[in-house]
């Protein structure tokens, strides 16, 4: 099995939660109704975790059509839903036909990735594991992938203030920067949040390993606010992952439609992982990286 393969999937399913990929605007949204101000002067550490903390407090489940574009593939389109804390289903397709596409998803206890066709070049297989084996993986390592970060990259983010988090620093631009390092398994696993310093959304989010070399990032750009809400999601998510070779897979996702709270059908159904007889089965928590080779 070859890293562009599970990258090549994997980076689907990061890119829905969590980069200078290809900048393609849609052509199926309308303007969107910009965020409110917050901060007319330099907001501190409680001030900024509160605001984003308060942005999606009010959203539970959050569905939306999306266009994907990826170097390589054919655009695809789709579906995604999600509820917090972890539940995502994404699926999409060529021409908006799901049989030739994949089928991304999260629940409370595993994960998944099924490209049900030759989709970028691979054949048909399902990429699973359970959320607490991959965490503790020797592939996770190779593969820097929280299924959380999907709902965060959504702004859908919580924050415990619990002294944990770094900062704000100001960056030259003049938004802040809030760092978080979570000790794991396989090492230290820094997080950087870019925040804006009027509105503070969150619009880049950047992670590294124990070297700080950085192994993946996304962002997070034409947000629509949503005033019965309170809340702005993004239009647009762009995610880079730099392989261990350091070449970048670039992923740009466009949003429209966006609908809260408004999750309808069986959520059995909806959030149990497909069972595909002709595809197949890849368990990433079982896959050492001495098994995966670059191309």
């Amino acid at each position: 099995m070859r890293y562009s393969q599970v990258i090549g999937s994997m980076i689907v399913l990061l890119a829905v939660a969590s980069g200078n990929g290809c900048r393609t605007g849609s052509p199926f949204r309308s303007p969107a109704e910009r965020a409110p101000v917050l901060f007319k002067a330099a907001p501190d550490l409680g001030a900024l975790v509160n605001a984003i903390n308060a942005n999606t407090a009010e959203v539970r489940q959050v569905s939306c059509d999306i266009q994907i574009r990826m170097d390589g593939v054919p655009p695809l389109s789709g579906t995604l839903i999600v509820e917090k804390p972890r539940r995502m289903r994404l699926k999409a397709g060529v021409i908006g036909i799901s049989e030739m596409g994949i089928d991304v998803g999260s629940n409370d206890e595993e994960f998944w990735v099924w490209n049900k066709s030759a989709f970028g070049g691979q054949a048909p297989a399902i990429y699973f594991a359970k959320h607490n084996e991959f965490a503790e993986s020797s592939l996770r390592q190779s593969i820097p992938f929280e299924p959380q970060w999907i709902i965060d990259a959504l702004g859908l983010l919580s924050l415990e203030q619990n002294g944990s988090i770094q900062g704000p620093f100001v960056r030259s631009d003049g938004r802040y920067v809030l760092r978080t390092v979570t000790q794991t398994r396989n090492g230290s696993v820094t997080k950087d949040l870019v925040v804006d310093s009027k509105t503070g959304l969150v619009q880049q989010q950047a992670i590294y390993d124990e070297s700080m070399r950085l192994i993946a990032y996304s962002n997070a750009v034409e947000h629509q606010y949503f005033p019965e809400f309170h809340a702005s999601l993004p239009r647009q998510i762009e995610l880079v992952v730099n392989g261990p070779d350091g070449r970048p897979n670039s992923l740009t996702v466009n949003l429209a439609g966006h609908e809260i709270n408004k999750l309808y059908g069986d959520p059995d159904r909806q959030w149990s992982m497909p069972k595909p007889s002709d595809a197949q089965w890849v368990d990433l928590a079982k896959t050492t990286a001495a098994t995966i080779q670059a191309p």
